[in-house]
């Protein structure tokens, strides 16, 4: 008889893709968080050089007397790894919140509509976000796979050295001699000395 099943696994796989989600846009969430704050404070560092340059302009000064003597990191030094780690962090989020909405049951459509970008960028954000997960599953299972080495080695080392300190005897054995029993011994014509020939009677 065939069983049909309820769908309780294949809902529960659906929920927990959609957890994985949920917790991908989180964690893409707080670095982002954590990205603006730097930012904030290489903007901050810029802004303030941007107020000193301004007074030493004032003062008369040229660039040849005033670039030279600048510390590092310049302005646009500051503002452009501001702008850049934004870029990087931004992005991932925008991908991991794509990925939420659309586990979350929002169609590519729906989530164009929600970003402002087309439904084409809506797939690129959903493909990238597949091909990152199964480049993270292959790095865990290529490193599992070199532990397993590892261990298949070692335990392989750990016989060879048992083997070494306690070497096989077989070699150095002298084979006992075999004693036959008396069942065994040819026979040699001569009755022994329990046997009683046949025919011979009690002594008169």
């Amino acid at each position: 008889m065939t069983m049909v099943g309820d769908g309780s696994g294949a809902a529960g796989a659906g929920d927990a893709d959609t957890a994985d989600s949920a917790d991908s846009a989180d964690s893409a969430l707080a670095a982002l968080g954590a990205e603006l704050d730097a930012s904030i404070a290489d903007l901050e560092s810029a802004r303030q050089r941007v107020l000193e340059l301004q007074e030493l302009r004032s003062r008369g000064l040229g660039w040849r007397e005033i670039v030279p003597q600048e510390n590092r990191p310049l302005i646009v030094e500051s503002v452009t790894r501001a702008l850049d780690g934004l870029g990087a962090v931004g992005g991932r989020f925008r991908r991991e919140e794509a990925v939420a909405l659309h586990g979350e049951g929002e169609t590519i459509a729906g989530i164009g509509r929600l970003f402002g970008v087309s439904r084409q960028r809506v797939s690129a954000y959903l493909q990238e976000h597949a091909q990152v997960e199964a480049g993270r599953a292959a790095g865990q299972a290529g490193a599992e796979d070199v532990a397993g080495a590892e261990d298949v080695a070692g335990a392989g080392d750990v016989a060879g050295a048992g083997d070494a300190a306690s070497p096989s005897t077989s070699a150095e054995r002298t084979p006992s001699e075999h004693v036959p029993s008396s069942s065994e011994h040819p026979s040699s014509g001569h009755p022994s000395a329990e046997h009683t020939p046949t025919g011979a009677g009690p002594p008169v």
